[in-house]
């Protein structure tokens, strides 16, 4: 969780009021039904409703680390579609994600890049090789099993949306970022790429603060932009969930 706050203070710097959610390993590797993935996004689905409530004019946007953010926003998505309730987000920022793809057999990969201790590394070992044998019979549980939904315009809607990425970073390379970019421009969504030099996965707010909060202004004012183009009641069509906070995931 510290490593959100800092990110908070680029948000609260800029005057914008934020939530904040820890996803763990567990959410992003293990089947949904073992872990609190379900119960995060719908906790976050309601904050943003109540902030939707008291604050009827604002932005919501995602501030989405790695790819277990991702499947963290994904899941949001998919919680209110079965609670029958419209959830959308008006921009987006990806932080080192998403990759091309991710498998189970990657989960202990991952905790040993991101400093995870042996024991840890070991819980892994036996569901990703379990789930990898498994997967061309009996696919992939959810939610990694739904990553591809992510390129999916009709699950993920196109909006204004910042990627941020690097060559340092050795888990999530910059070119899968930049290619689900342009993907996510020919859907029709509004990118902007920021690519920085030598930071490391998750790390490019610590080593140049000032190009990442630069770029998430920019991406502040196009929202804004695009609010004072869009006659009233088309925006507030357009905009189906709001609230003066970003949800940041």
């Amino acid at each position: 969780m510290r490593h959100l706050r800092k990110h908070e203070t680029l948000w609260h710097g800029l005057g914008v009021r934020t939530v904040a959610a820890e996803n763990s390993f567990d959410n992003t590797f293990l089947p949904e039904r073992w872990s609190t993935i379900r119960t995060v996004a719908c906790e976050l689905i309601d904050c943003v409703n109540e902030q939707r409530k008291a604050h009827a004019t604002s932005f919501v946007v995602p501030h989405v680390f790695s790819n277990g953010g991702a499947l963290l926003l994904l899941t949001m998505l998919r919680e209110a579609r079965l609670r029958r309730e419209r959830l959308r987000f008006d921009g987006a920022v990806f932080d080192s994600a998403p990759s091309r793809r991710i498998m189970p057999i990657a989960a202990p990969i991952v905790v040993s890049a991101s400093g995870g201790g042996l024991r840890e590394i070991a819980r892994y070992v036996p569901y990703g090789i379990a789930a990898q044998l498994a997967a061309p019979a009996l696919g992939v549980a959810r939610p990694l099993g739904a990553f591809q939904e992510l390129r999916d315009p009709t699950i993920n809607i196109p909006r204004p949306e910042l990627f941020v990425c690097s060559d340092g970073d050795t888990l999530v390379p910059r070119a899968s970022i930049e290619d689900f970019a342009r993907h996510r421009a020919e859907c029709g969504a509004d990118v902007e790429t920021l690519c920085v030099d030598n930071s490391a996965h998750v790390a490019h707010f610590k080593s140049h603060p000032e190009k990442y909060t630069a770029a998430v202004a920019r991406l502040l004012d196009r929202l804004q932009a695009q609010e004072e183009a869009a006659p009233a009641q088309g925006t507030r069509e357009r905009v189906a969930d709001e609230g003066e906070m970003r949800a940041r995931l």
